[in-house]
């Protein structure tokens, strides 16, 4: 591999993000591809089990990948559960605990709009076929899971995660292998609300290891039927 090559890779690839406790931001436009995307991970138990931060500019989407957690924000406090989310408006001073353990997925954008607080129940989006749908076809099929998108008013993230065939491996229309999922190990992904925004999308695998994806938000948005 060449050393623009490694360069290149190491910027687009990041592994281990759920190797610490805490909260942790992985990939920031200042060490990734992305311009304006940033991803962390906020991993608590009874040894760490509270977190306090501001997002000063960025809003913020928070996916509960395993156990329960509580966040605290505006004034309001929400119990989440395995696969519901957050979305959380720019200028908000946040608070997440627990009192067992919790793996959260952190993703934020910078924006100038201030967009209303909303909680995500994955309990009620599993049930709409235009937030939970299979695309492909027989051996390379996945489950989509749209969390944040047209049901929350943002200026920026969409989110989701997909279940994929045990062996699939998904790639970028430009090549870039972003490893295997079995079906019981699904694969967050989130992006941009418009090409103009950002030409990549994040995809992580709970395993820890997060790609950068180069695909136009745009294109995304069509496959994921969202308009």
């Amino acid at each position: 591999m060449s050393t623009q090559s490694a360069v290149a890779l190491n910027k687009m690839v990041f592994r281990k993000t759920n190797a610490r406790t805490g909260r942790h931001l992985a990939v920031t436009p200042e060490n990734s591809t992305m311009r304006h995307l940033c991803y962390g991970r906020i991993i608590l138990n009874s040894s760490d089990p509270m977190v306090s931060f501001s997002n000063a500019d960025r809003e913020t989407g928070v996916i509960c990948l395993s156990g329960n957690g509580l966040v605290k924000t505006g004034g309001n406090e929400f119990e989440l559960g395995q696969f519901d989310a957050v979305y959380i408006p720019r200028d908000s001073a946040i608070e997440v605990s627990t009192k067992t353990s919790v793996d959260f997925a952190e993703f934020s954008a910078g924006v100038k709009g201030k967009y209303p607080l909303k909680v995500v129940r994955y309990a009620e989006t599993s049930k709409d076929p235009a937030m939970k749908f299979v695309a492909g076809s027989p051996g390379s099929q996945r489950e989509l899971n749209i969390l944040i998108a047209n049901n929350v008013e943002a200026g920026r993230l969409l989110a989701g995660f997909t279940f994929s065939e045990p062996g699939f491996q998904q790639s970028s229309s430009g090549g870039l292998s972003v490893g295997s999922c079995s079906s019981g190990s699904p694969r967050i992904t989130w992006t941009g609300r418009c090409s103009a925004f950002s030409k990549y999308r994040f995809s992580m695998s709970l395993a820890g290891t997060i790609s950068t994806m180069g695909i136009w938000c745009l294109r995304f948005r069509r496959r994921m039927r969202l308009g």
